[in-house]
């Protein structure tokens, strides 16, 4: 019996596959998302439905990020469109690798912090460093974007408000 749930879910894996994504749907639960935008770059995803029927949205490459949560397929769908035009858009600048890899990092000292703490009895004085110095980073984010000109206006930051 199909319900208009099952319909809409191939609606948008058919939306997806027409932009030219390799899209592999295990039992309508999660779905990997591939699109080779040319032989050196390829944005991968994966969302899934939750128990309470929304929807997890991640990208997994070139960076992994949970870009967030999502009240229907659909709207998980028109966010993944978003996303790659946003990175396509940003894979102009000749900084993008420097940004991928200075993600890469930032996603490795979150696990090696996650580590840290889990595994070792940090004293004080080394945990307020940590933080100090997290706190100063992010700062310098706030700052940079300050004095930076905003070049992509089709949706808005999710967290950089202005």
């Amino acid at each position: 019996m199909l319900t208009s749930r099952i319909v809409l879910h191939d609606l948008n894996l058919e939306k997806l596959k027409e932009l030219g994504a390799e899209v592999i749907d295990i039992e309508g639960i999660m779905v990997f998302v591939r699109f080779v935008l040319s032989e050196e770059f390829t944005i991968n995803y994966l969302y899934h439905r939750n128990p309470d029927d929304t929807y997890l949205l991640e990208r997994i490459k070139p960076y992994q990020i949970t870009i967030g949560e999502y009240e229907t397929e659909d709207e998980t769908v028109s966010n993944i469109i978003s996303d790659i035009d946003q990175l396509q858009n940003a894979r102009n600048s000749n900084k993008f690798n420097t940004f991928v890899d200075t993600f890469k990092m930032l996603i490795k000292a979150k696990r090696d912090f996650d580590d840290l703490f889990l595994y070792y009895n940090v004293n004080g004085s080394d945990m307020q460093y940590i933080y100090d110095n997290v706190n100063l980073l992010s700062q310098s984010i706030y700052r940079t974007k300050e004095h930076s000109q905003r070049i992509y206006h089709k949706t808005d930051p999710q967290s950089l408000k202005d």
